[in-house]
């Protein structure tokens, strides 16, 4: 594999990684959130 292709797919895999992580984080704030305002 060369260089471009080797730094796209790292490039690729991160930003995966990363909207991995902003999915669960929205998640866990709708969740609670949700729990709060049922709590209340």
């Amino acid at each position: 594999m060369s260089c471009p292709v080797r730094l796209s797919v790292f490039a690729m895999n991160s930003s995966l990684k990363i909207t991995a992580c902003a999915a669960v984080l929205v998640s866990l704030t709708v969740v609670g959130t949700t729990a709060v305002s049922t709590a209340l």
